[in-house]
């Protein structure tokens, strides 16, 4: 991670717990995702997509400051201006985006790396399969289609994840349509749901420090329909508390607890302090 970055990341969490003073979510003020712009993905991007208002309406909401950040492509100059990226392998509902390119899976995997998140919502419908293994290849995630068209349900395997226990309350099964299904997790990926009938795995993550000493979160769900509005066929209003405990599980900064909550402040005012002075010898 670059010395600017990692300043930028310390002040972002010094300022972040010190705003949660006055509000229940604070930690996560002036928290910024990046999602790739009209150009790479149109009716289904969450920024700005015509399906995806009740997700992108319960982001904003419920995140103080909250913004998005657009880009065609994943570059390193990108994502260091972003608290977490959120990429999506659907276009329109019939295609996929433009698969990942070399590069732009380098950015990303040295992205997290370096201790930013991502949500990777790889979406295996035959159509955009493609991209949705552009995008977990990075990770050493393989994705295949299901083969499935029917409503299915994928159950927590640890209901008391944050994920699905976390701040904003206690989420149900995953009601998915059409999804992908994992066929290797890789070396750095655990299962959070599987399918009920199956019990192929179709969300997983990464915890922090498993790529490497202070790498970032990474979630991968293998269905879009779960963020897609309701009065478009979608599950957005069923799993609103899942996407809402995701973000905040991916934000720049946990949020704290009343016990440790002051220490914390002052330690990451300290730790700007420091690594400024750093800076200027």
């Amino acid at each position: 991670m670059s010395e600017s970055l990692a300043i930028r990341r310390t002040a972002i969490a010094a300022a972040g717990v010190l705003v949660w003073l006055g509000s229940a979510h604070g930690a996560h003020a002036g928290y910024v995702m990046g999602v790739f712009d009209t150009s790479r993905a149109s009716t289904t991007n969450i920024a700005s997509g015509t399906v995806n208002e009740e997700a992108r309406q319960a982001f904003l909401t419920n995140f103080a400051g909250a913004a998005y950040a657009t880009s065609p492509t994943l570059t390193p100059e990108f994502l260091n201006g972003v608290d977490m990226v959120a990429v999506c392998s659907t276009d329109t509902e019939d295609a996929g985006i433009s698969p990942l390119s070399a590069s732009e899976q380098t950015a990303l995997f040295e992205f997290v790396q370096g201790g930013g998140t991502a949500f990777l919502i790889a979406e295996g419908f035959t159509p955009h399969l493609a991209a949705a293994q552009s995008i977990v290849a990075p990770f050493g995630v393989t994705i295949e289609d299901d083969g499935m068209s029917d409503i299915l349900v994928a159950a927590p395997t640890n209901p008391a994840h944050p994920i699905f226990d976390g701040p904003f309350g206690v989420a149900p099964p995953i009601p998915i349509l059409g999804t992908g299904i994992f066929t290797d997790l890789g070396p750095y990926a655990t299962p959070l749901a599987r399918l009920q009938i199956g019990r192929q795995p179709a969300l997983a993550v990464i915890e922090a420090g498993v790529i490497a000493p202070g790498s970032g979160r990474v979630v991968i769900i293998g269905d879009g329909s779960p963020f897609v509005d309701t009065a478009d066929g979608g599950f957005s209003r069923y799993t609103e508390t899942m996407l809402l405990n995701t973000l905040a599980y991916l934000a720049p900064v946990p949020e704290p607890s009343g016990r440790v909550l002051g220490g914390m402040a002052v330690a990451g005012l300290v730790a700007v302090v420091r690594t400024r002075r750093c800076r200027r010898v």
